[in-house]
């Protein structure tokens, strides 16, 4: 089989440096959570537990400290589905500060991760903070910038995060999303549920598939049988080589055969069916969780208002204090 050519759309911009950036909010719809989805956030809280000793610790868990360096990339390989699995099950779990993550990480503030630009930054309190990661984005970009019609930039800091758009006149910039809380042992956070969503899904990529032309034309299906019979490994690779590959990667729960997720109670915690969602179903506008309108008593509800959980309603699930997670 001969590799797939990429058709390439990039152009060089110049940026003119005395034309100040307009600032507005970005929406983004997440859309219902798929299968995968739904494992991601339940190997999410496992992960924080697992090292709830290096979050827990504000000695450990700071901007500058390795830990979150390299916890940020474990959290974005997660988000991606950009891991093998293996079944050597004589791996030692870390059970104290003994424990040291040993994968590989870059060291610096902005690298490209999945077409996205990752900005490390020490808080995201205000729009100053965040056009502080702008100015990082931009001087790592350049002013020729290889490019297509905007960058895309998720913007990262040790309890929360951000999804920037910067193109040549404006910065949109999503709310801002908690990433860690004291409760991200047992629940998803928004911010991770909304990440994975995004490097999963199309709802904030620019489409891609008319850039890449096979010899022959080959069926979703057959591009499917091709990832199922691959090791884990070589699918991966696959995936990133090709942007058709890549959609039929995410389909399925990929590396999981002949497995369905019977219960969805992580991204749905209402009743954990994803059955109706299309028509009956509504999103938390804080934790993007889903939940049926039934379920919460809300048959009658306007989608002119914005909906916010009980649980969020609470707003305990957006504290991250020491030795705090649960």
């Amino acid at each position: 089989m001969q590799k797939p050519q990429h058709m390439l759309s990039e152009y060089i911009c110049k940026r003119n440096k005395a034309q100040a950036k307009q600032f507005e909010t970005l929406e983004i719809d997440f859309g219902i959570p798929t299968p995968m989805n739904e494992l991601q956030e339940r190997f999410f809280t496992d992960l924080v537990f697992i090292w709830r000793f290096y979050v827990d610790d504000p000695s450990t868990w700071r901007y500058n400290s390795p830990i979150f360096r390299v916890l940020c990339v474990a959290f974005l390989r997660l988000a991606a589905w950009d891991f093998e699995v293996s079944s050597n099950c004589n791996v030692e779990l870390p059970i104290s500060f003994a424990s040291i993550p040993l994968w590989n990480y870059p060291d610096a503030d902005v690298y490209w991760f999945h077409g996205y630009l990752v900005v490390l930054q020490d808080e995201l309190e205000s729009i100053a903070m965040i056009n502080g990661a702008v100015s990082k984005a931009e001087s790592y970009i350049g002013d020729s910038r290889i490019r297509y019609d905007d960058v895309r930039l998720i913007v990262i800091s040790p309890r929360h995060l951000v999804f920037v758009e910067l193109s040549l006149e404006i910065v949109l910039a999503s709310r801002r999303l908690v990433l860690l809380s004291n409760y991200s042992a047992t629940q998803c956070s928004s911010g991770f549920r909304a990440l994975a969503r995004i490097l999963t899904s199309n709802c904030w990529k620019k489409p891609r598939a008319h850039r890449e032309k096979w010899p022959v034309n080959m069926p979703p299906e057959i591009v499917q049988m091709i990832l199922h019979k691959l090791e884990p490994r070589d699918a991966i690779v696959f995936s990133q080589a090709s942007f058709a590959a890549e959609q039929c990667y995410y389909a399925p729960e990929s590396q999981f055969q002949n497995i369905d997720v019977r219960s969805f109670k992580s991204s749905i915690p209402c009743c954990g069916k994803r059955t109706g969602l299309e028509t009956h179903g509504i999103c938390c506008s804080e934790c993007h969780a889903w939940q049926h309108l039934e379920c919460v008593g809300l048959e009658n509800y306007s989608s002119d208002h914005r909906y916010v959980c009980m649980g969020c309603q609470g707003r305990a699930c957006m504290v991250l204090d020491p030795g705090g997670i649960k």
